[in-house]
């Protein structure tokens, strides 16, 4: 699947039937970019920052927001695990940067 990757095209993003193909965006589509990894590193330092602090109701809400990008508050027990959290968003985070870092933005 990996040897058969090609990179994204206007027809991708297109349903078959549909014969004009309107071209991608490329500034936009970075923009999206740069703004999503630039949330994702002010969860990433609002969970750490709660997690330091122990107040709960900021721990709350750092919570609610990593839980926005799909990240899996709930340790094996059940409960939440803040520490899992703050792992999660922090490699979610480290793999976002090498990717944005290994693309061309020419």
């Amino acid at each position: 699947m990996v040897a058969s990757a090609h990179a994204l095209l206007p027809a991708g993003l297109a349903v078959p039937e549909d014969d004009t193909v309107a071209p991608v965006d490329v500034d936009e589509l970075r923009a999206r970019a740069d703004t999503a990894l630039a949330r994702l590193g002010e969860v990433h330092a609002r969970l750490e920052e709660a997690r330091a602090d122990g107040g709960a109701a900021a721990l709350d809400r750092a919570l609610a927001e990593a839980n926005k990008f799909g990240v899996r508050l709930a340790g094996d027990d059940g409960g939440v695990d803040p520490d899992g959290v703050v792992a999660g968003v922090g490699g979610r985070l480290s793999k976002a940067v090498a990717v944005d870092v290994g693309i061309h933005r020419a």
